[in-house]
């Protein structure tokens, strides 16, 4: 990830988070926070950075039924938070969504 220091940049590098942002997302997120100078914008992560994953399958037999299970925590930081907060909070809202906008994208296009 330093390999291209003209983009490890807060203004030139961004990472997009928001509720859609788990399991291993949020792995990823925590990656590029430890390890370039990026800029988080979006919503909060849909899930906690200490979580559980790895998920295998058990499939009951007699009942022709299958349940998933986590089978490793991933404990990424000391505290444990409800989510990661991004640097910029860009909520969605109603009139974005009907007038066809991406209030994050225009977001990084217009920063400074």
């Amino acid at each position: 990830m330093n390999k291209r220091q003209n983009l490890n940049q807060s203004d030139k590098l961004f990472v997009v988070v928001g509720r859609g942002t788990f399991s291993s997302a949020m792995l990823n997120t925590l990656t590029f926070q430890n390890k370039t100078n990026a800029t988080f914008i979006g919503e909060p992560t849909g899930a906690k950075p200490n979580h559980y994953g790895q998920v295998q399958l058990l499939e009951l037999r007699n009942t022709d039924s299958k349940v998933s299970y986590s089978v490793k925590y991933f404990e990424r930081l000391s505290e444990d938070i409800e989510s990661f907060i991004p640097d910029i909070i860009i909520e969605p809202n109603a009139e974005d969504y009907f007038n066809n906008i991406d209030s994050v994208m225009k977001t990084i296009i217009e920063y400074k």
